[in-house]
């Protein structure tokens, strides 16, 4: 049976320990938000998504463990970067994950993807992560520190 990314990602949380996501909601990311909730991971809602990485970063502290902040594509991905760059500094475990648009949609002038060039945040996330990466098929773009 194939799984979806979201859902493989929200297994592994799930084994992993985690029991709190931090982010701000956004149509790409919706479908990792529910499936969050059907694992009984709690979404932490948040004002900013720089606070979201903070707040994951100070869960990551706090629980020793991974903290992981969510942020939807264009700025809400652009405004979790300053946040990755506190983590890597001091390296602290954080999983940062954007929504990207679909395929489909790449390239059209989406509000939230700044332009109708979209932002390239796998470039933008790489100077303050240890790893970027798209995943094209699924629908969701990771970084982590």
């Amino acid at each position: 049976m194939k799984k979806r990314v979201y859902t493989l990602l929200v297994e592994h949380f799930k084994n992993w320990g985690i029991t709190h996501v931090f982010g701000i909601p956004g149509k790409s990311i919706s479908p990792l938000m529910l499936e969050l909730e059907r694992y009984g991971i709690e979404y932490v809602l948040g004002r900013h998504e720089a606070g979201s990485g903070f707040e994951a970063s100070g869960y990551a502290l706090a629980k020793k463990t991974m903290g992981i902040a969510i942020g939807t594509s264009g700025p809400g991905g652009t405004n979790l970067i300053t946040a990755a760059g506190q983590a890597k500094e001091f390296q602290v475990p954080v999983l940062f994950i954007t929504g990207q648009p679909s395929m489909q949609e790449t390239g059209r002038a989406l509000s939230q993807d700044s332009s109708q060039f979209g932002a390239d945040l796998v470039k933008m996330f790489e100077p303050v992560t240890l790893f970027s990466a798209r995943i094209e098929r699924g629908g969701i773009f990771f970084t982590c520190t």
